[in-house]
């Protein structure tokens, strides 16, 4: 579950910010139909996702933090969080890992 605000104009280009309420890691990836890595992960995420910029090359960033310790395979992290970005056919990806 989650909201959006914001303002999309298709003659110009996006504004929106969408909350996404904690929610489990692996629906995440079900959801955006990515493969699973090949070992068991626990961890619930919050985040907000932002869409700025022209309709022909959108800017999408996505802000996310772990709800509780989280599991990846057999090692314990407190706090995983971290910042998505695609622009066009550019991906960064800055996660900050805590154990």
């Amino acid at each position: 579950m989650g909201k959006i605000n914001g303002a999309l104009d298709i003659e110009r280009d996006y504004n929106l910010i969408a909350e996404i309420q904690p929610t489990n890691l692996n629906n995440v990836l079900d959801s955006l139909k990515i493969k699973k890595p090949d070992l068991p992960i626990d961890a619930s995420l919050k985040g907000q996702v932002k869409v700025s910029g022209g309709i022909e090359t959108p800017k999408v960033n996505v802000d996310f933090v772990t709800t509780k310790a989280s599991t990846i395979d057999k090692l314990a992290f407190n706090n995983i969080n971290g910042n998505i970005e695609l622009i066009g056919t550019k991906f960064c990806c800055c996660p900050s890992i805590r154990r």
